[in-house]
């Protein structure tokens, strides 16, 4: 092995043998974002949906429970009762009302 100027072997103790080495793969950033509004998301959209879903067959009613009474209130009885597929657009309507909520719920 050749003898190496005093400069050059402080050198090769503190940076060790030089290789050729590839710049370092970037890492992909980690998300921020924690498991809970995930959770409360998916929550809100089964609570929602359980709770729609338990209408089916009770559109036409006279003593109407949950969303049918809400569409009640707000002046739907008459569509209700009149149209056949009204039952179906509101379960229809409610859920991609909820679910975009619970998307928003998610993206926090």
């Amino acid at each position: 092995m050749p003898k190496l100027a005093p400069k050059a072997t402080a050198v090769l103790m503190v940076c060790g043998p030089l290789r050729h080495t590839s710049p370092p793969t970037p890492q992909p950033k980690r998300s921020r974002s924690s498991a809970a509004p995930t959770a409360a998301a998916l929550a809100v959209s089964a609570i929602t949906h359980y709770l729609a879903d338990r209408q089916g067959g009770h559109w036409r009613d006279e003593k109407p429970r949950g969303v049918v009474r809400l569409a009640h209130a707000t002046g739907s009885r008459a569509w209700l009762q009149r149209d056949p597929q009204a039952g179906y657009l509101l379960d229809q309507s409610w859920h991609k009302g909820w679910i975009a909520i619970a998307a928003l719920i998610a993206a926090r």
